[in-house]
């Protein structure tokens, strides 16, 4: 094992991607990383893993360890990471029992960072209220305190600008504990794919530190949002023809929400839906447990008349009930509603 307690490149300044067998016969080399209270890593990868081989990148919080992530480095793309206070392990793992290392590359460079010091700002969420958008502005380099009024879990959705690839994060948030940057961290936040997080706290503390690509959290309190299954996803708005599947599980209902910064109509041009009893609802805001604001509500026998139906607002919910959907919008601002 080796430990960084400081500023490191492996294996040299150039970051050229090296093969590393591990140790002794064993089947991992792992790398200890140390970061002071107050403070975060920056931490970039790259390489190419083969076979079974794959690196696991585990924070230790107090006396549990919690593996953050645990992939595979794909063709030399880089992958970032922001790990906060404490004790944590970058791993190369190569399975002994499925032939060793497969000769896998990596390289990776440490930057200690220091975390701001300014003053947080606070939101409040609760049963009955609606959900919290906040966006770079509100983040970048500040922490934002969150507390739940209800003192329930907090419900954390994220969605990135022109994500087009889901392999890899172009953004980072760290979460702590309570009222400040100074509380446990509950780890990092990345949106390489559509995110869904929760927080069993009834106060937390977010920060952003990567501010590269746009990004925008939806912040529920439980109440809202504990009814879906699977959980509800944040998209952002596309500004182009998309179709969304919606399967909920079985019993249960699920949800999108659609995010739109500057309010950009879209249009909904078609719904596909599982059978006559599956219900689709648009909801004019993120979800409530009362389903406020309704804008509409379609079924198989009804839908197609209504089309295209021209939907606004900087949050809009589409809830499907009683089955599967597949929900066609199209950004059309041009288009006649019937």
């Amino acid at each position: 094992m080796k430990n960084v307690t400081g500023n490191v490149n492996f294996p040299d300044d150039s970051l050229v991607p090296q093969i590393y067998h591990p140790e002794d016969q064993s089947n991992y080399c792992m790398w200890q990383i140390f970061v002071p209270d107050g403070s975060y890593v920056n931490l970039t990868m790259y390489g190419s893993m083969q076979g079974d081989d794959l690196y696991m990148l585990e924070y230790t919080y107090n006396i549990s360890i919690e593996i953050e992530d645990e992939s595979q480095l794909v063709q030399n793309q880089p992958r970032t990471f922001y790990i906060p206070a404490g004790l944590n392990y970058l791993i190369l793992y190569c399975p002994v029992a499925n032939g060793g290392c497969f000769n896998s590359t990596i390289a990776f460079s440490i930057v200690y960072q220091k975390l701001p010091s300014v003053q947080p700002t606070l939101f409040s969420t609760g049963s009955g209220l609606p959900s919290i958008v906040l966006t770079d502005d509100d983040l970048y380099n500040t922490p934002v305190v969150i507390t739940s009024l209800s003192g329930s879990v907090i419900n954390i959705n994220i969605a990135a600008e022109n994500n087009q690839n889901n392999s890899l994060p172009y953004n980072g948030y760290i979460i702590f504990a309570g009222n400040g940057t100074d509380g446990v961290p509950l780890g990092s936040v990345f949106p390489w794919q559509i995110m869904t997080q929760l927080y069993y706290n009834s106060q937390i503390t977010i920060i952003k530190v990567d501010n590269s690509m746009k990004t925008a959290i939806l912040i529920s309190s439980d109440e809202n949002v504990n009814y879906f299954a699977p959980a509800p996803v944040l998209y952002w708005h596309s500004q182009k023809t998309t179709t969304y599947s919606l399967k909920p599980w079985p019993q249960l209902s699920t949800c999108i929400i659609i995010y739109s910064p500057n309010c950009d109509p879209e249009y909904i041009t078609d719904i596909k839906f599982s059978g006559n009893s599956t219900i689709v609802s648009v909801i004019g805001t993120s979800p409530t447990s009362g389903f406020d604001n309704m804008l509409a509500q379609y079924r198989k026998i009804n839908a197609a008349d209504n089309f295209p139906q021209r939907v606004s607002g900087m949050l809009r919910t589409f809830v499907v009930e009683n089955g599967q959907a597949n929900i066609t919008t199209s950004y059309n601002d041009t288009a006649v509603i019937s």
